[in-house]
This record gives C-alpha cells, structure tokens and sequence, in this order.
C-alpha cells in the first residue's frame, strides 16, 4: 500500500501529465502573467482535469501558486521529466519580464512617470487665462441645442408637441444657437490653464500636444466613437459635448 506521500506525489504527476500532453494548456501556461490569464489557465486545466484540485475549495485565480508550489517541490525531477511545463516556465517569466519592462516603457512615453519638478517645468511653459462667468448663461440652461434651421425645422414640432414616451423626463425647448456669441480662445496647437477669475478654481485643462503614443491616441479615438454611437442609439435627456484635440 502505497502512502500518503507517494499517492500525493501520484497525484501532482497526473496534473503535470495532462499540462504535459496538452499544447492548450502549455499556450496558456506560457502567458498566465495577471491574475486574469492565470485563472483562464486553472479553469481550462480544471476542465480537462476536473479533480486535478479536490479538496481545495479556493477560486481558479488562487490555485495557479499551488499548481507552481506542487511543480517546484520536485526539482530537478519535474523540470526533467515534464521538461515542456519546465519550458513554457521559462517562457512565462520571461514574457513577465517583457511585459514589465513595456508598461514602463508606455507609462513613459504617455508622461506618467514624471517627478514634481518635470510637471512644473512643463506647466511653467504653458499659457495661463482667468476668465469670469458670464453674467446670464450662454445658451441658457434647461433648453436642447440645435445649430441650423434645418434641424430646427425638423425636430422642433416633435420635441414641443410631440407624444413623449417617458413623461417623468423633462420636456425641454430647443433653442437655436447663435454661433457668433460662441468664441474659441485657443488655437489647434496652443496647451493652455483656464482658471476661474473670482475663485482661482482650475475650469480648464487644453493639452494638444501632450501624448504622442499613436496606438494610445487611435484607441482612445476608437473609444470616442463607439461611446458616440452609443448615445445614439438610446434616448438621453441630456447633451454632452466632448472636446478632445492632438496631434
């Protein structure tokens, strides 16, 4: 009769056999670098060996330092005879070491990574303005924006004396813009602070040139535009307007 050690040991091999034997599992062993990726590998182990953990009761993404604590207790032996887990280890921590190494490199190159003294160079050179509140709001509140006659025409009998579906919602004017009583204080390629004149309170933020991580700046572009279809196609009772610009 074999002991407790041995069947153990039996056990933790038939684990190793069946990552061994599985190309799958040794892919996803190779990129098992975040909790997230790690759990995806215990649930696909689990699934081809559903009591590869019985009697432990903890959820996928904390069985991954068992499975590595059973895998190193038996060195040299397990690294010989399941030399494929051994490599795909390997591979592991060094895809880990990569993957550390490029979030630094991309938490750089979008400035995350700045000292005090970098951000107050670089504000010490970007434009101030304090501007006051306007006396009476432009446009008013409590009113739907259109631009041009055209919508005007369109949308105005239906939003004032049309059904309205969800009463508990506000019904709301449109009022027509007057684009001349709109001003634009800063260029395409200006950075620039605006402050509240009475409150000294930042309003404002205008970075045009702050990143320029092109895969960082064409997924948050993707974003936008998913998000604008989104408001699109659900009825909202408010009106967002989104001013992003870089180059």
């Amino acid at each position: 009769m074999r002991s407790q050690v041995a069947r153990k040991k039996a056990h933790h091999f038939t684990v190793f056999q069946t990552i061994e034997d599985d190309s799958h599992l040794l892919d996803l062993l190779v990129i098992a670098v975040s909790p997230a990726q790690q759990a995806f590998f215990m649930t696909a182990l689990m699934e081809s060996l559903p009591d590869a953990f019985s009697g432990y009761s903890k959820e996928p993404e904390d069985l991954f330092p068992i499975f590595t604590s059973w895998f190193g207790q038996y060195n040299p032996e397990s690294h010989t005879k399941f030399n494929r887990i051994a490599t795909a280890l390997q591979l592991r921590q060094q895809h880990f070491i990569n993957n550390r190494h490029q979030k630094r490199i991309f938490i750089h190159a979008i400035g995350l990574d700045w000292t005090p003294a970098m951000n107050n160079a670089f504000f010490s050179t970007v434009k101030t303005i304090h501007l006051s509140k306007l006396a009476t709001p432009y446009p008013p509140k409590h009113n739907w924006m259109v631009e041009s006659s055209a919508i005007d025409k369109q949308w105005r009998k239906h939003i004032e004396e049309g059904k309205q579906p969800d009463k508990r919602l506000p019904r709301y004017p449109l009022f027509h813009v007057d684009t001349s009583k709109l001003q634009r204080d800063i260029s395409p390629t200006e950075d620039l602070l605006i402050f509240d004149h009475e409150t000294g309170q930042l309003v404002m933020l205008v970075l045009c040139r702050f990143c320029q991580h092109t895969p960082l700046l064409n997924h948050l572009g993707d974003v936008i535009k998913r998000a604008v279809q989104y408001r699109r196609s659900i009825r909202v009772c408010f009106i967002v307007n989104l001013f992003i610009s870089w180059n």
